[in-house]
């Protein structure tokens, strides 16, 4: 459903947005979406470099962190 529906791109597209809380909320999803199935990994892994520079946002660093991305 994820992908049929290409929410999966939505979520990772959102992740660069200027918004801080749409970027937490969508760095949420994909480490939700990765972490409940794995069959996804291939989908996710352009968005991993992505998160790296995440990191160096406050807001979105504390919940790559919380929710167990790193």
């Amino acid at each position: 459903m994820l992908l049929k529906h290409e929410i999966i791109s939505a979520c990772i597209n959102c992740c660069k947005d200027p918004d801080k809380a749409t970027r937490k909320f969508a760095c949420f999803a994909v480490g939700n979406a990765g972490f409940h199935n794995s069959t996804l990994y291939e989908y996710l892994r352009p968005v991993v470099p992505l998160l790296v520079d995440l990191l160096k946002d406050p807001e979105v660093k504390t919940e790559i962190f919380r929710i167990g991305l790193f």
